[in-house]
């Protein structure tokens, strides 16, 4: 755990002293000026206005006094993951780089131990939620069958769902959770009446047959596609199985499948997809220390749009895309960015590419090797004019 110590008393490592040429190359991979981020309502209060159990665990149904926190469904890791997310925002009808993880829609009430086993090891969950029959039967009816006889969606035909709270139950995945037993309250006192007794509680235990529904304002469209993510993560014997055993789940397979598929082609010139770039800020870098029980939204009362990166964060560069300018010409502007996230800086290469799509991680990109040399010889005329030294003495100026 890195040490956020601001009392002088212990001397973080990233505070070490270090020589210019060291400070130099470690803050130009990261240019960012350390501003303060104005703090929005956090998580567990958008999401508390919205749940029909008022914080109350969704699955033990005890007080939110203890330990009950709100966990998201689909990790917000999963943001990173540039190619899933613009699959997604693709069959889920939305624009390029608009869908958030951090809306309280991806999130529910559950005690600190069902919320570490949700959360597992190493991305693999010890249990899953799974909305109602007619709402899986809802997303699975938009499925279309091609030439190939494969179930596939398509952007223009995603379920609306009007409801404001659905059912769920919870299914513990295969060799999982055979020694944890739930123990739920059935009757909640009326106000004032503080003493609990036995007969109030009932305590389930594997495969948790008996354990009731619960209601909950999570929208199952991020419930399906995490039941299906971790179906997708299971050894092929494994997952066969648990879907002969559990009903249903044959369907959430199919549907993460459709929602996983390759793009179609000319996807990513499609104006409604992609819009316009002209003006649009859409590269974010951050510099965080994420916090799955906390969360704060930029400089909002309510949950932005985008896939923001909004656990601790500051932006570290925001980019603007030149439709007309074929160079790339990076260039400190005087103005802040609209959201909040300090200095702007322009940079023409976004033309070529999304910054965040050529990380190394076998994203999409459009660069060429022409493209590349135009870009190298641009930025390193940029440096020799004292850039880069524009953009280190920001960091200087602030802190």
């Amino acid at each position: 755990m890195p040490n956020n110590s601001d009392d002088g008393s212990v001397t973080p490592p990233q505070r070490l002293a270090v020589t210019r040429e060291t400070t130099y190359r470690r803050k130009a991979k990261k240019p960012s000026p350390r501003v303060k981020l104005e703090k929005s309502t956090p998580l567990k209060i958008r999401a508390a206005e919205v749940d029909p159990g008022k914080g109350r665990c969704m699955i033990q149904n005890v007080s939110p006094a203890r330990g009950v926190v709100y966990s998201h469904c689909v990790p917000r890791s999963l943001r990173e993951d540039v190619e899933l997310m613009t699959k997604l925002e693709w069959y889920w009808g939305l624009e390029y780089f608009m869908l958030n993880l951090d809306t309280r829609d991806n999130a529910f009430p559950a005690d600190a131990s069902l919320h570490a086993m949700h959360d597992g090891t190493k991305g693999l969950s010890m249990w899953i939620l799974l909305p109602a029959q007619e709402i899986i039967d809802r997303f699975h009816a938009t499925l279309t069958t091609d030439k190939q006889g494969d179930l596939i969606a398509t952007r223009y035909n995603f379920p609306e769902i009007q409801e404001s709270e659905f059912k769920y139950r919870l299914i513990p995945m295969p060799g999982e959770m055979l020694h944890f037993p739930i123990l739920r309250q059935d009757i909640v006192p009326p106000p004032g009446v503080t003493n609990i007794t036995p007969n109030q509680f009932t305590i389930h235990t594997h495969p948790f047959n008996a354990l009731p529904t619960f209601t909950s304002h999570l929208h199952p469209q991020f419930a399906i596609l995490e039941a299906g993510r971790q179906l997708s993560l299971l050894p092929e014997a494994d997952r066969t199985q648990f879907i002969q055993e559990e009903p249903f789940l044959d369907r959430i397979a199919q549907i993460y499948s459709a929602w996983t598929r390759e793009l179609p082609a000319g996807a990513m010139d499609d104006q409604d997809f992609v819009g316009e770039r002209e003006h649009d800020y859409v590269a974010y870098y951050y510099d965080y220390e994420d916090d799955e029980d906390e969360d704060i939204s930029v400089a909002s009362d309510h949950t932005l749009p985008g896939r923001f990166h909004t656990g601790r964060c500051s932006c570290i560069l925001e980019e603007i895309y030149h439709a007309h300018d074929g160079r790339c010409r990076c260039q400190r502007r005087r103005d802040l960015c609209p959201r909040h996230h300090g200095v702007l800086y322009e940079c023409a290469f976004l033309r070529y590419g999304r910054k965040g799509e050529n990380r190394g991680r076998g994203q999409r990109t459009l660069w060429t090797s022409d493209l590349i040399r135009v870009w190298s010889k641009e930025c390193s005329a940029f440096l020799h004019e004292g850039g880069m030294e524009e953009i280190v003495d920001s960091y200087d100026d602030s802190d």
